[in-house]
C-alpha cells in the first residue's frame, strides 16, 4: 500500500507572516515558479502587473515593508487548491490600498496570484 503526502496551506502563518512583515517567511509560502498578476487603475485587465518567480515576489514585499507599509490579511479562507483573501495595506501617511486575492495553492505553496487593488488617492 503507498501513502500519498498532502501538504496543506496553512492561512494562519499566513497571517502571521504578513502582519509580521517576514518576507523570507511569506516568501517560504511561495512555489519557486509563483505567477503574480495584480490589476487596478494603473495596470488594466489588457495589461496587468505580473511577477514571476519567488524572487521577484519577494523583492517587491521587501520594497514595501521598508517604505513602512504594514499590511493584514483582513479577510480570507482556503478550500483545498484555491483561496481567497482580502489584505490591508496602510501607507506610514494613513492611505490605504484594498487588496482582493484568489489564489491557487500546489502542494502547500502559492503557485498564482491573482488581485484586484484599489487605493485612497
Amino acid at each position: 500500500m503507498s501513502t500519498v503526502e498532502t501538504t496543506t496551506f496553512d492561512l494562519h502563518d499566513l497571517r502571521e507572516h504578513v502582519a509580521a512583515g517576514d518576507t523570507a517567511a511569506f516568501g517560504a509560502m511561495l512555489a519557486d515558479d509563483v505567477e503574480w498578476t495584480v490589476i487596478d487603475e494603473r495596470t488594466r485587465p489588457a495589461a496587468p502587473a505580473v511577477l514571476r518567480g519567488r524572487a521577484a515576489i519577494v523583492e517587491m514585499i521587501r520594497g514595501a515593508v521598508e517604505r513602512g507599509i504594514v499590511t493584514h490579511v483582513t479577510d480570507g479562507f482556503v478550500a483545498g487548491d484555491r483561496g481567497a483573501l482580502q489584505l490591508t495595506c496602510t501607507y506610514p501617511t494613513g492611505g490605504q490600498v484594498v487588496e482582493n486575492a484568489l489564489v491557487e495553492i500546489r502542494d502547500g505553496r502559492i503557485a498564482r496570484w491573482s488581485g484586484v487593488q484599489a487605493w485612497d488617492e
